[in-house]
């Protein structure tokens, strides 16, 4: 459509120093190897964002130079009617 925003591919965010803004995919299993519930989802989502806050190096604004990730450089998308309360209660835990 017309009044939407082009496509911009993102790279996968790496253990490294990531150049340019990327995405993780966290992949999760409940105890039986089948995909794992939501509840699931938010703490294994909950638990990335926790590794990555500290450790992760990402580039500055000015992309002069790297910083430790902070939690105002991630974003969680979601699509419309996830029950997004269940990644907040997973993130304030």
């Amino acid at each position: 459509a017309p009044d939407q925003c082009g496509f911009q591919p993102l790279d996968p965010a790496q253990a490294t120093l990531l150049s340019t803004p990327g995405v993780a995919v966290i992949d999760f299993l409940d105890g039986d190897g089948a995909s794992g519930t939501r509840d699931g989802e938010a703490a294994a989502v909950a638990d990335f964002v926790a590794d990555a806050i500290g450790s992760l190096d990402v580039s500055d604004k000015a992309g002069e130079g790297t910083r430790k990730c902070r939690a105002g450089d991630i974003a969680l998308l979601v699509p419309t009617g996830t029950d997004i309360w269940r990644y907040e209660r997973a993130l304030e835990e």
